[in-house]
């Protein structure tokens, strides 16, 4: 079972997306199935463990994926529900907030930790901003190439737009050849062009 799914996990995720962002799609396979109910299921690790290696390991043991299938999977569930499943302030303060309206919730809860949770709450409720500003409005990112060939350096300067309208392996592509270690030197002459 885990060598079809395998299988499968390398051909894409794309029909995954397009299941989990539209509710249904014409390619949905039982494989493509188990691999959105495996989504699902990464996810809920992804919420207990939000280490990346140790969901990997939890992903690995319980399904039998290899590490690299387990890797995939805990990625794709990072890309598509975001990043604050990692440890950091947007991930916490969803974590408090959901603790804190469960304890509030509980029944059986002692009246002076319900109170307590109430008082942290509203404190948390009164710090918020208004509206949340999202930082792409008001910046604007833009990348720039440089391409040598034969000696003649030409730039080329592209807009997240642009850049968006690349085919995905396209991308992937370019940003392979991109990838390596830059040396002290390197990252002068970098800041010095």
């Amino acid at each position: 079972m885990s060598n079809k799914l395998e299988s499968v996990t390398a051909q894409n995720f794309e029909v995954v997306k397009e299941y989990l962002n539209t509710g249904s799609s014409k390619a949905m396979t039982p494989e493509y199935q188990r691999m959105v109910d495996l989504c699902i299921e990464t996810y809920g690790l992804l919420k207990k463990y939000p280490q990346k290696h140790i969901c990997v390991n939890r992903l690995m043991a319980t399904h039998g994926v290899s590490r690299n299938t387990a890797k995939a999977y805990v990625d794709f569930c990072r890309d598509t529900w975001g990043s604050y499943i990692d440890l950091r302030r947007e991930f916490l303060e969803t974590w408090m907030v959901q603790k804190l309206v469960s304890e509030i919730s509980n029944p059986n809860s002692n009246e002076a930790v319900r109170a307590k949770n109430l008082s942290t709450l509203q404190k948390y409720l009164d710090k918020m901003p208004d509206n949340q500003i999202d930082p792409r409005v008001v910046e604007s990112n833009t990348i720039n190439i440089q391409v040598n060939m034969n000696g003649r350096i030409g730039s080329l300067f592209l807009s997240e737009q642009d850049l968006e309208a690349i085919p995905l392996p396209i991308r992937q592509k370019m940003l392979a050849a991109m990838s390596g270690d830059i040396d002290d030197d390197g990252a002068v002459k970098l800041l010095e062009s």
